[in-house]
């Protein structure tokens, strides 16, 4: 959305509003790296013009312009086929495993921001056309909102660090539940893992740092996962003859504890291990600086989520309903996470006078003075899970892993 135009007026508002949708889906965002292109739902599912992303991406995104401001969207699930196969000539006839689906509803709900043109005065002091900056602003300002409130439902939390511009309050802000829109899913106990000899979050010290012995234990759980996590599958990814990945997201000072505990020649490997697997790729998750252990590729989050000592992470109990209790950070800790797929939900649903996900407006106030300009949208997400057989809830599509950090300048 970084060029959203100007305003239009009568019967083209419709067709400009749709192609904010469509431009804000296309964008280089964190939350676009992680999807595909959605497709029908298809007919005599009573869903008809309900879009659907793969199962095979992080994201998966529903488009419902049927669900409002205030209403829930449905987002479909799907269980890897599970069972013996059938071997020589035994019977196949009644023993087809049958395709297992769950649906997690997501609410959705309308997001604005203005922004005002700066007046007459101002606009006799400038040649700058004030309503195609103003426009520009706002698409910026989507796009940056967007990929924060992506990275704090993945992770399971906000965190307590803190920036100037923040776009997202802190947990303790009275509005902060509103502008997440869902509850920010704590990862359940079974997906968290946590560097070095830690057992738990409030009993993390500063030696238990982000390494290559944390990517190896993540490989090694993730073979023995109970219930598997679903590798990504990008598009190209049969025309390449490449093999499904996980995606880990780390802090850049992660980064720096990895690259400062790895030597040198392992170091070099895990780039050039990267710039193999991503020969015959064009996608962005393979653009930048990449690192490659196994079939987990390590790229560094643009922001970090992290708590210093004496701040409070919501955790998840040894509980079949992921229950959370309260701890205590002893270290300045920060948080990576490992993706698959189906590890979040993304919704959109529609503004409730122009049926549109996306919806710009333009009103003149102060007797004609300031011209206002703002955007609307309507969505929410939240990170998926599902109970298992024995109704343990589990996240789909994610582990967290937690590691104390450098603390220089913290």
């Amino acid at each position: 959305m970084s060029n959203v135009g100007l305003v239009p007026t009568g019967s083209k508002r419709k067709v400009f509003n749709a192609a904010l949708f469509a431009q804000a889906t296309q964008e280089r965002t964190l939350t676009n790296d992680l999807t595909s292109m959605a497709k029908p739902i298809g007919k005599g599912t009573g869903q008809i013009g309900k879009t659907q992303t793969d199962a095979t991406h992080p994201v998966v995104r529903v488009n419902d312009l049927k669900s409002e401001k205030g209403d829930t969207v449905g987002i479909d699930i799907v269980h890897p086929i599970t069972g013996k196969p059938v071997m020589g000539d035994n019977k196949l006839a009644g023993k087809g495993s049958k395709i297992s689906m769950g649906t997690t509803e997501i609410k959705v709900n309308q997001g604005r921001k203005m922004v005002e043109d700066g007046g007459n005065v101002l606009k006799r002091l400038t040649s700058h056309n004030r309503k195609e900056i103003a426009n520009l602003l706002l698409g910026q300002y989507y796009n940056e909102f967007d990929e924060l409130t992506t990275i704090y439902h993945l992770l399971g939390a906000r965190g307590t660090y803190t920036i100037h511009d923040d776009k997202v309050p802190l947990e303790t802000d009275p509005d902060y539940a509103s502008i997440m829109v869902n509850d920010v899913l704590a990862p359940s106990y079974s997906r968290h893992m946590y560097a070095g000899d830690a057992t738990s979050f409030d009993n993390l010290d500063s030696a238990d740092r982000f390494s290559l012995e944390v990517v190896d234990n993540l490989s090694l759980y993730l073979k023995e996962l109970s219930v598997p996590i679903r590798p990504i599958i990008l598009p190209e990814a049969t025309k390449a003859g490449h093999d499904p990945f996980y995606l880990q997201y780390v802090t850049a000072r992660q980064w720096a504890d990895m690259e400062e505990s790895a030597t040198y020649k392992d170091f070099q490997q895990m780039v050039a291990n990267a710039s193999k697997r991503a020969a015959g790729f064009n996608h962005t998750l393979f653009r930048g600086d990449i690192l490659m252990k196994g079939n987990i590729l390590i790229r560094q989050m643009p922001r970090a989520v992290g708590w210093r000592p004496g701040d409070i992470a919501q955790v998840s109990l040894n509980q079949a309903n992921a229950a959370t209790q309260p701890l205590e950070a002893k270290a300045h800790i920060h948080r990576s996470v490992l993706l698959g797929g189906q590890a979040m939900g993304l919704a959109f649903g529609a503004n409730d006078k122009v049926k549109s996900q996306f919806n710009i407006t333009e009103k003149s106030e102060d007797h004609d003075n300031v011209n206002e300009i703002s955007i609307a949208w309507v969505n929410g997400k939240q990170a998926l899970r599902l109970p298992d057989a024995k109704g343990w809830l589990h996240d789909t599509g994610r582990i967290i892993v937690d590691t104390a950090v450098n603390d220089k300048n913290l």
